[in-house]
């Protein structure tokens, strides 16, 4: 955009270079963070898979409970695990409306900011 407003300062191929080497910064930077966030919701569901099996497994074991009562409480653990974790799958998403929102909100204080008063005569 900046080339196109400006060919005579943007349009140079030092200049271009220069701003695309900033662009591609910022993408790989933003997929090394999204990789991290995956990285951790995947390790933190396959947790919650084994969690229960280690909190209910020796009960198991020494017949204090039986395999249909295991079987649900494991069930309803998933399911209340599935419900806390609505936000956490979501997370890109809710991330992506804030900033919708946050840069409408932005947009309009500098549309308030700078309008020029109408006189009524």
């Amino acid at each position: 955009m900046l080339a196109e407003d400006n060919k005579i300062d943007y349009a140079k191929t030092e200049t271009l270079f220069e701003l695309f080497t900033g662009i591609r910064f910022n993408y790989q930077r933003l997929y090394l963070h999204y990789g991290y966030f995956d990285f951790w919701v995947h390790l933190y569901d396959q947790f919650m898979v084994v969690a229960l099996y280690l909190v209910m497994g020796p009960s198991l074991f020494k017949g204090i409970i039986l395999l249909g009562v295991m079987m649900q409480v494991s069930n309803a653990f998933q399911r209340v695990h599935g419900g806390f974790a609505l936000f956490l799958h979501n997370w890109t998403t809710i991330n992506e409306l804030r900033s919708i929102y946050r840069r409408l909100n932005e947009f309009e204080a500098n549309l308030r900011r700078y309008e020029k008063p109408i006189y009524v005569s």
